[in-house]
């Protein structure tokens, strides 16, 4: 009779999964890695009276546990990155190994490659909006925060020029931004959380070159004095 393990660490001496014969030294063998159980409390497998749809079972993630532990990694394959769709907060910088939603914000986890927008300090978003008159500057905040008519948050003030659409109606207004898709886009809020969000929904349906200005607006109440918001943005608090 036969008995098969796919967890070599079950008996150190061994160097690959493989079947014995019952008279075997390490007939104790079992598919470990399949059972969650240690060596100290080994259940045999008994291979000819398994099922067939068992052996297949069987073999299929023998085959599945090989290729994760020895072949990929050794072929160099890269393992596919997730992380949230960006909020703004720390978790924006954690991986995960595969799909599902973010612990800290409940953001859904996407693949690392698909966000490609770029954040940039105020200093930058400010000399890009100078040196390239074509950008378009994107507000992704309520109307009242844009216009300083809103009371129950601060709204710090507004680039001139800017386009504001609510992050929230954003992806149902995109028709309105179609032609701007080859520019640059400049995109801001108060704190940078629904920025990021923005500029990413801009990536994933082919705005390719989207900036994301970092800490937002309300970073600026101590630069009121400098040259390059002096001549780009307008404050609502004097």
């Amino acid at each position: 009779m036969l008995y098969l393990c796919s967890y070599y660490k079950c008996d150190p001496t061994l160097k690959k999964p493989f079947a014995v014969a019952d008279n075997s030294k390490h007939q104790h063998l079992l598919v470990h890695a399949l059972q969650g159980v240690g060596p100290d409390s080994c259940h045999h497998y008994l291979f000819k009276k398994m099922p067939t749809f068992r052996k297949h079972a069987l073999m299929k993630n023998i085959v599945r546990s090989l290729l994760l532990t020895t072949l990929i990694p050794f072929a160099g394959i890269a393992q596919t990155e997730y992380v949230c769709i960006p909020c703004g907060y720390s978790c924006d910088e954690r991986v995960h190994k595969g799909p599902g939603m973010c612990s800290s914000c409940n953001m859904k986890l996407v693949e690392k490659s698909t966000i490609t927008f770029k954040n940039v300090g105020v200093e930058e978003f400010c000399k890009r909006i100078a040196t390239n008159p074509e950008a378009i500057i994107l507000d992704v905040r309520t109307p009242e925060e844009f216009s300083g008519t809103e009371t129950e948050v601060p709204s710090f003030g507004h680039f001139k020029n800017a386009i504001n659409i609510n992050v929230n109606e954003l992806e149902g207004r995109l028709k309105e931004l179609e032609k701007f898709k080859n520019k640059e886009i400049l995109v801001y809020c108060s704190h940078s959380h629904r920025s990021p969000r923005a500029s990413y929904l801009l990536n994933t349906k082919g705005f390719t070159n989207v900036k994301n200005l970092s800490g937002g607006v309300s970073t600026f109440m101590d630069k009121k004095d400098t040259d390059y918001l002096r001549n780009t943005f307008i404050f609502h608090v004097k």
